[in-house]
């Protein structure tokens, strides 16, 4: 007998998030058999190989991780968040997202960890971001004479997502994700109106999530855990607006940590509820400013203070048919955490630095609001493992007035247009493809900083291609 089946779901529908799956003989933490106590559950778990299958799963999680250190997405989603974790989802523009499906899932709700098979599961997702952002000072700007147009100010970008998950019991999980869930890239190609509002600006973000998953019957699973995230930000800005100005240059970062939380109800096989939530993150930035035309350059210390917004993600599954399944998602994401940005400088204070005449060297007001997505889809499986998708989202953004509106997050509404494809690649390897046009609807900024006023148009659009690759060891 070359092996024996592990039944995840009892589904007659192929496209249900449950699946059955043959495994060998030599999957010796697979356990078969009645309902073993909750409390007896975590002893096991946490007890014997939990080291070695830990090691296991960040391993998996974090193949991506030598990409992901030189990554930075351009103007992509709402504020500066960036929502391309998964291949599966980016086909249906995240409809369905926080109901399983996929493991991918766990980004917007670890719970969906609980819906892995037996054995190791993985799924690693690639995503290329091709945005075009550009801006248009009009009359009533005061640097207008150094030139209207900023050029293309966003920056192409890959962005990797990893996940992995060890089934313990029939009924726990051990997960854990490596993302990017923040970050962006923008930087003018000309001389222009608005750069002394900023130049470059690059914010990264790694994060690290583990998740417990818990099934407790009834339909009913859910997951907890931790996340720990590094953020790195470099801002830059002209002092004026000569052909060759300098430019007051703030380099800073910090490792700080939060949590995931959710829950997953199935009331039947062919439905599948899902809500998800990330916590914020606090960061205490710290790090140097300076001016880059001072020579040998003079470095001061300075903070920051930034809070990641919270995310809470609501989605549904549900099969039409044997092959059609609807998909919906809400999402709010809690932007009013970014009130303002301020860099504070340190005691020491060099002459040759802002630091030398300033405490606070810079303050940019955001006045941010709550930021919302609506999506829906539909996924339509011709077989268990081939299937298309697509899907259509409305964002609305966490900038709502032209005042709030900078030249380095130049926001606004945007409207998503999604295609996939997923298909078998070997027995135990699936591939999933998927296509993105976001239509960003035209806005303006109106803005004053230290005296300068700033008017302008703003027109955004963004191509995005994703792969992702799952795989059952």
């Amino acid at each position: 007998m070359s092996g024996f089946v592990y039944v995840v779901s009892e589904s007659p529908y192929p496209v249900s998030v449950g699946r059955v799956l043959t495994m060998r003989p030599s999957d010796k933490n697979v356990v078969i058999g009645p309902t073993v106590h909750l409390r007896q559950q975590i002893h096991l778990a946490l007890s014997g190989d939990q080291t070695m299958v830990m090691r296991k799963i960040l391993r998996a999680s974090a193949g991506a991780a030598t990409v992901l250190s030189g990554t930075a997405a351009p103007l992509l989603a709402g504020g500066y968040a960036v929502h391309e974790q998964s291949a599966q989802f980016q086909g249906s523009s995240f409809a369905g997202a926080a109901a399983g499906g996929g493991l991918s899932s766990m980004f917007w709700n670890p719970a969906a960890v609980n819906q892995a098979g037996a054995g190791l599961s993985t799924n690693s997702n690639y995503t290329a971001i091709l945005g075009d952002v550009r801006i248009h000072a009009n009359p009533g700007s005061t640097g207008l004479a150094a030139g209207a147009d900023s050029g293309d100010i966003a920056r192409d970008a890959l962005v990797p997502a990893s996940y992995g998950a060890y089934r313990l019991s029939p009924s726990m999980v051990l997960g854990a994700s490596f993302n990017a869930p923040f970050g962006l890239v923008t930087k003018p190609e000309n001389r222009w109106a608005g750069q002394t509002f900023g130049t470059t600006s690059s914010i990264k973000t790694y994060n690290l999530n583990a998740v417990l998953g818990v099934n407790l019957g009834n339909g009913i699973s859910i997951a907890v855990g931790p996340q720990i995230e590094f953020m790195q930000g470099k801002l830059k800005s002209a002092t004026s607006f000569a052909a060759a100005p300098a430019m007051v240059a703030i380099d800073a970062s910090n490792t700080a940590a939060g949590f995931t939380a959710g829950v997953l109800w199935e009331p039947s096989k062919v439905t599948s509820i899902g809500l998800g939530f990330r916590s914020s993150v606090n960061h205490d930035l710290k790090g140097d400013i300076a001016v880059t035309s001072n020579e040998p350059l003079t470095r001061a210390s300075a903070t920051a203070n930034v809070k990641t917004p919270e995310i809470l993600t609501l989605s549904g599954r549900q099969a039409l048919t044997p092959q059609l399944t609807a998909l919906g998602t809400f999402e709010w994401t809690n932007w009013t955490r970014l009130r303002s940005l301020d860099v504070q400088c340190q005691s020491a204070s060099p002459a040759g630095t802002p630091c030398a005449t300033a405490t606070t060297v810079l303050s940019t007001p955001f006045n941010w609001k709550s930021g919302y997505l609506f999506s829906g889809g539909l996924e339509y499986a011709f077989t268990e493992t081939y299937k298309v998708r697509g899907g259509l989202a409305y964002e609305i953004s966490p900038i709502q007035n032209d005042a709030d509106r900078g030249v380095r997050v130049p926001d606004s509404d945007r409207i998503w247009a999604s295609t996939g494809l997923a298909f078998g690649l070997t027995p135990s390897t699936n591939v999933d493809l998927a296509y993105s046009h976001v239509f960003g609807l035209d806005s303006k900024i109106d803005r004053i900083e230290n005296g300068v006023t700033l008017k302008a148009d703003v027109k955004s659009s963004v191509d995005i291609v994703s792969v992702g690759l799952k795989t059952k060891w």
